[in-house]
Formats: structure tokens, C-alpha cells, sequence
């Protein structure tokens, strides 16, 4: 065959779309795939799968006074605040090194004092206020400040000398165990 018939025929071949190489059957119907599913109970599709995931661990490091959930002593609740940069309420912390300020502010109901509510009812009064705030000053440097009396001191943390581990664990409603929540506590020294 000569060179001039050999372009003519891939000429023809490139503009007829090429059925020679490839045939489009579109005779034929597609299958969907069937599945079988067998259901001994009409109700088992409906019940709740139990949650059988490996429980996630959250790891912090924190300084030795801090407590992460409220204390109650007596009728007394103490609880601690953390501050950002900005002086805010952090209520969500994922990095403790963030946390410049935190206050620790006890909670009780006054006793000796009442108060007429909405409702016309006599109730306690419920106080709170600041017992000690601790303050980031610099690297590895903390300044705390004791209220009422306003005593200040100075303490230097120490990282690498973990005294406590205190540990909260967060339950779903099939109760197994969602995410473990591990707080290592630092040694602080004055």
C-alpha cells in the first residue's frame, strides 16, 4: 500500500469515530445489583447499634493547682476559670499553655441574708467571689494572688516533673465510653 492510501484510510478512521475499534452496545439492558438481606426480626433494622469504637484519649498538662471539675466542700463549691490573652473566659480549652490567667472562685448560698424572688418567695442569697488567681508572668513563671488579704507570691513550674494525673471520662447513652479526657499536673515550687 502506498504512503497517500495509508493517510486516507486513518483519515476516515479518526473522523468516522473509529467503529472498527470500538462498538458501543446499547442493546443490552444493565443489571442492578440485587441485594438479600434476611431480617429475623421485622424490628432489628430499627435498634440501635451499640457503639463498639475505641474509646479516644485527650492528653494535657497542666499546673499542679489547677482542678478541672468543680469541688464541693460542705455547702461550698470551689471551681476554677481560665483566661486567654484577651482576658476572656476560655470555655473550650484544647492547649492548656493558651490559658495565661486562671481564677479559683468559691460558690455558697448566704444563710443570714435573704431576697424576694419573682415568685414572691423568700430565697438565700447565692455568692460568689474570687479566692486566688494565678498569673502567667513569663517562661516558667506564675504569680499568684491570694484574696481577700491580697498575699502575693511567685512560683516556678517545672514540666518535666509530672506529681498527678487526674482523669474524666465522657459516657454516650448506650454508656460505653466515647473520649477519656487525662490531665497530667506539673510541679510547681515558690
Amino acid at each position: 500500500m502506498n504512503k497517500p492510501a495509508v493517510f486516507v484510510v486513518l483519515f476516515l478512521l479518526v473522523c468516522t469515530g473509529s467503529p472498527l475499534y470500538a462498538q458501543n452496545d446499547n442493546t443490552q439492558e444493565e443489571k442492578v445489583p440485587v441485594f438479600n438481606y434476611v431480617i429475623d426480626d421485622a424490628l432489628d433494622k430499627f435498634q440501635a447499634i451499640p457503639d463498639t469504637a475505641a474509646p479516644v484519649f485527650y492528653h494535657y498538662v497542666v499546673p499542679d493547682f489547677y482542678f478541672h471539675k468543680p469541688r464541693k466542700v460542705l455547702d461550698t463549691t470551689y471551681e476554677f476559670f481560665c483566661y486567654d490573652a484577651y482576658d476572656s473566659v476560655m470555655d473550650v480549652i484544647t492547649d492548656y499553655d493558651s490559658v495565661l490567667f486562671y481564677s479559683l472562685y468559691k460558690s455558697y448560698t448566704d444563710s443570714a441574708h435573704t431576697y424576694i424572688d419573682k415568685d414572691g418567695e423568700k430565697q438565700f442569697i447565692p455568692v460568689s467571689s474570687i479566692v486566688k488567681r494565678f498569673d502567667k508572668t513569663g517562661p516558667n513563671k506564675w504569680m499568684t494572688i491570694e484574696y481577700p488579704g491580697n498575699k502575693y507570691g511567685e512560683l516556678r513550674e517545672f514540666k518535666n516533673v509530672i506529681i498527678g494525673t487526674d482523669t474524666e471520662k465522657v459516657w454516650n447513652s448506650h454508656g460505653d465510653n466515647i473520649y477519656t479526657k487525662i490531665y497530667h499536673r506539673y510541679k510547681l515550687l515558690k
